[in-house]
């Protein structure tokens, strides 16, 4: 049971993690908190140090690391590393990074997750060849997701002008 001085505890580290002003050096203390609330809300701050992402990225617990990989200070290398997570959450989060490697966003597009592959369509860094592999994609929200997408190529907005969704087809005539 949580004894109201502890809590009072928790609130005050999850105020500092949550305030704009908090030093990066006091936010990667709080990186390794006994609270995940606290350290979910370190990994969505700005000012967090990009060692502290790394780590926050290698949490157990999911709603942490998925912070960590929508944040555009985590390492490249981290974020890489992030592919191979297993939950749903971190991966669409990390398909939605901009700051994400294009080779990882090419991993991700073959994922199971709807969800991720959607995102991955989305997301601005995600390099003309893959698109042109989401534009067969079974979801027509993925392959709409393409015909919108600035990078996406002639060839494949060609090819989805062919698109058996009518909502996919009007998005590249919109083009």
């Amino acid at each position: 049971m949580t004894t109201p001085t502890r809590r009072v505890l928790v609130l005050d580290r999850l105020r500092l993690a949550t305030t704009r002003s908090t030093p990066a050096a006091t936010l990667a203390a709080l990186a390794t908190d006994t609270n995940w609330r606290v350290r979910e809300s370190v990994a969505d701050h700005p000012s967090t140090p990009a060692a502290a992402l790394a780590l926050l990225a290698h949490d157990r617990r999911g709603r942490v690391r998925g912070a960590a990989a929508l944040h555009p200070s985590t390492p490249a290398d981290t974020l890489a590393q992030l592919e191979s997570d297993r939950s749903e959450c971190v991966l669409d989060r990390l398909a939605s990074n901009p700051s994400t490697p294009p080779a990882t966003l090419a991993l991700l597009a073959t994922r199971c997750y709807r969800e991720v592959r959607e995102h991955v369509a989305q997301n601005p860094s995600t390099p003309s060849d893959t698109l042109a592999l989401l534009a067969t994609d079974g979801s027509w929200g993925v392959r709409y997701a393409v015909a919108t997408h600035p990078s996406t190529t002639a060839d494949t907005l060609a090819l989805l002008a062919t698109d058996g969704e009518e909502t996919v087809r009007r998005a590249v005539a919109r083009s």
